[in-house]
């Protein structure tokens, strides 16, 4: 679990529900199942910060390997189990599968 400052407020975010992080400018958006809250930051610091099953899967995302449903090889896509789809980049793939011993 970690605090967001949110309005001057600190949420507790339990890392559990966090779907995936994503770089918007000088904002990280922190995604939740029905929620997202952003903050100002950086992904390279918060990745330090996390623990082992989250994962960069791209430049501008670290995803919950937990809510992790499908990888779909051919399109370099990662599906949550929210049905969201994301694009994980060729630098990261090897990592990625090796996480899932597919590699």
């Amino acid at each position: 679990d970690f605090l967001i400052r949110i309005n001057g407020i600190y949420k507790r975010l339990h890392l559990d529900d966090i779907y995936y992080l994503q770089s918007e400018g000088k904002y990280v958006s922190i995604i939740l199942e029905s929620r997202k809250f952003s903050f100002r930051g950086t992904l390279k610091s918060l990745e330090q910060l996390l623990p082992y099953n989250f994962f960069r899967a791209h430049m501008s995302y670290i995803v919950n390997l937990d809510k992790i449903s499908a990888i779909r090889n051919l399109e370099n896509t990662i599906v949550l189990s929210n049905q969201k789809e994301l694009t994980y980049s060729r630098t990261y793939k090897d990592e990625l599968l090796g996480h899932f011993h597919l590699g």
